[in-house]
């Protein structure tokens, strides 16, 4: 049972619906948007009338500071309990330090305080105040929030602001792009996608947060987009940027880069592109959407109503897509349909738009609002494969 809309609020509705499939494939029954409100008789009482069998119930629901004590000290608390500090972790009254998860603490992006319940960070911090106890200050840049989380065999990691946040903050300066290739060379072993999101403001292109699932080592690239971030990184950065490469840990070109290639395409303003959560309005509008996979992929599970043109015919058939109204395309992760985009963009077409993530995202994101909703489904199958 989860109050909000979706479980783990660090992430974007559109990469939670993955490891929200993988609770329910795992045989959890998920149920978002309800509120606990008694139990008795043995059953849980959910909000909307809801009743579930209950003999073992954990209440997880959420974090406050523990500061009652501190109430006339003089140290400064926020109106929620927590303990204001300087750079040095050192308090209102002189001498005194506070540090851990009832503190505030400065967040990078985000240009605010706010508590961070994260061992990492606390560390970070018990090293500041006794460098500032041995008279050895130093400036400290803020926090990220970098965190990791293991969800049966997906893993999943995260930092700085997601579009959620920046959203509320009312920013309208940045893009994402979604990138899914594997996470290591497809024939090795265990090669699974890695689902990436990178977030970026326009036009400077400096990273502002990502998050990666995956089966495989995810944190090791939201550790790598972290340290960038740190250091004011921008997709240009990334894009440069070299790692060590051996087929069973990587790609030659990992997900990183693709994702830093695709963030630069459209800050470039090489081709134009809608997200998932805009798909399903582009069917119910009757949009013109083209499908560059093979036939038989089509057949598998398609959007309804798209237009099945396999990029290996395009330039054979190229006089099939309208010139008179947008076209959307797509193909399983997005390389095909890069590569079409800009086919017809360099053949005169100009009014092409890219569905960023494609069908695989797609299927993760409408199976999870599908379910959630009771809605009917604008895929004739999903497809996870």
């Amino acid at each position: 049972m989860e109050a909000q809309e979706q479980i783990l609020s660090s992430y974007d509705d559109d990469m939670v619906q993955i490891l929200q499939k993988e609770l329910r494939d795992q045989g959890v029954a998920l149920h978002t948007g309800y509120v606990l409100e008694a139990v008795e008789d043995g059953k849980a009482r959910l909000s909307y009338g809801t009743l579930l069998d209950c003999d073992f119930l954990v209440l997880a629901a959420g974090i406050e500071a523990d500061t009652d004590f501190l109430q006339g000290s003089g140290v400064d608390l926020d109106p929620k309990g927590y303990i204001k500090v300087n750079a040095d972790q050192e308090t209102s009254v002189q001498d005194i330090y506070a540090l851990g998860d009832a503190t505030l603490v400065y967040y990078k992006m985000a240009q605010n305080f706010r508590p961070l319940q994260l061992a990492g960070p606390a560390l970070n911090q018990v090293r500041r105040v006794a460098d500032r106890i041995m008279g050895q200050s130093s400036a400290h840049p803020g926090f990220l929030g970098t965190s990791a989380i293991q969800v049966f065999n997906y893993n999943a990691a995260q930092t700085g602001l997601n579009e959620r946040q920046l959203q509320d903050m009312e920013r309208d300066d940045y893009d994402s792009v979604l990138a899914s290739p594997m996470d290591k060379v497809g024939i090795m072993p265990g090669a699974s996608p890695l689902f990436l999101k990178l977030i970026f403001q326009v036009p400077t292109g400096t990273i502002l947060g990502a998050q990666a699932i995956g089966k495989g080592d995810v944190a090791k690239r939201i550790d790598t987009i972290a340290s960038m971030m740190h250091f004011d990184g921008t997709i240009f950065d990334l894009k440069d940027m070299e790692q060590a490469y051996a087929p069973p840990f990587n790609a030659a070109r990992d997900a990183l880069h693709m994702a830093a290639f695709t963030a630069e395409n459209i800050l470039y303003n090489r081709y134009r592109q809608v997200h998932v959560n805009q798909v399903r309005s582009l069917v119910e509008k009757g949009a013109y959407i083209l499908d560059v996979r093979e036939e038989a992929e089509y057949e598998n599970g398609h959007i309804k109503g798209a237009h099945n043109l396999p990029l290996s015919q395009l330039r054979q058939r190229m006089a099939e897509v309208p010139k008179d109204r947008p076209v959307y395309v797509h193909c399983r992760t997005g390389q095909r349909s890069y590569n079409a985009t800009m086919a017809l963009q360099n053949s005169g077409w100009d009014n092409i738009y890219n569905i960023n993530g494609s069908f695989l995202f797609l299927s993760y994101y409408e199976q999870g609002k599908d379910l959630a909703e009771e809605r009917e489904s604008i895929l004739t199958a999903y497809n996870f494969n």
